[in-house]
C-alpha cells in the first residue's frame, strides 16, 4: 500500500512539474519581442530589435542607440551608433569610420514578428557598403 500511495504521488508531482514547465512553452510569445508599429518611427524605442533580410543579413537596434550589422555577402559584421528622430535614421558604423549616414526610415507590414518590415530609404551616405548592406533589402523584423 505504501509503495502505490508513492507511486501516485511520484506520478502526481511529475505532471504537476511538467505542467508547471511547460507554461511557458512553444505556443507562448516571448516576452522580449516588440515588433514596431506600421507608420514613420519616431525615436529608437519604435524600432528597437532584431532584423533579418533574405541575404540572411541581421540589423540589430537597440534601445540604447547600439547597432550591429551583419552582412554576410557585403560588407561584413560591424557595430556602431545611431539616433533616431521623426523617422529619420543617422548612424555611425565601424566599418566607415566617422562617416555618418542618413537614412528614411518607414516601418510597413503588420504589427507582428515576421510580418513587421523596416524599410530603409538612403538620404546621404558616402559609405557605399554601408548603403548597399542597408538598403539592398526590406529588414523582417524576428522574434528573437
Amino acid at each position: 500500500m505504501t509503495r502505490c500511495r508513492r507511486s501516485v504521488v511520484g506520478a502526481a508531482l511529475s505532471a504537476t512539474l511538467l505542467v508547471a514547465c511547460g507554461s511557458g512553452g512553444a505556443n507562448a510569445p516571448a516576452e522580449n519581442v516588440r515588433p514596431p508599429a506600421p507608420g514613420t518611427p519616431g525615436r529608437p524605442a519604435d524600432v528597437q530589435g532584431i532584423y533579418r533580410s533574405v541575404h540572411q543579413s541581421l540589423l540589430q537596434l537597440r534601445g540604447d542607440g547600439t547597432v550591429v550589422l551583419i552582412a554576410p555577402h557585403g560588407g561584413g559584421p560591424s557595430g556602431g551608433r545611431y539616433t533616431l528622430r521623426n523617422g529619420r535614421l543617422e548612424l555611425q558604423t565601424d566599418d566607415c569610420g566617422e562617416d555618418v549616414g542618413s537614412y528614411d526610415v518607414l516601418v510597413t507590414g503588420e504589427q507582428e514578428a515576421g510580418k513587421a518590415v523596416l524599410q530603409l530609404t538612403a538620404v546621404a551616405d558616402s559609405c557605399a557598403d554601408r548603403r548597399r548592406d542597408l538598403t539592398r533589402d526590406p529588414w523582417v523584423y524576428a522574434n528573437s
